[in-house]
């Protein structure tokens, strides 16, 4: 659903490319990130077809995006991420505090 709503969206009255207009200093790196995002399962940008040997069915699948701020894509890097982080503590009980 959040996939969806990002996909959808920015699009909508040129959201985007009039947010780019307001902000004209945004990071190349983060337009870049928005933009693969918005590009991520449509088909337009790249598929993979597949072909059933025995039936003859095709299915075509859409390649994703993976950018970290996907909705859909980023979810595999924060996993990975976690678990790489949790690979790098020591055996011993953590806790967690935050100061204000």
């Amino acid at each position: 659903a959040d996939k969806a709503y990002d996909q959808a969206h920015l699009p909508i009255n040129d959201n985007w490319q009039r947010y780019r207009n307001e902000n004209p200093f945004l990071a190349e790196d983060t337009v870049a990130e928005v933009e693969k995002m918005l590009r991520c399962r449509d088909p337009k940008h790249g598929f993979l077809t597949y072909k059933c040997p025995n039936r003859g069915e095709v299915e075509t699948i859409p390649l994703t995006c993976k950018s970290r701020i996907c909705t859909s894509c980023g979810k595999k890097h924060a996993d990975e991420w976690a678990e790489k982080l949790a690979k790098s503590l020591h055996d011993a009980p953590h806790r967690h505090r935050v100061f204000t």
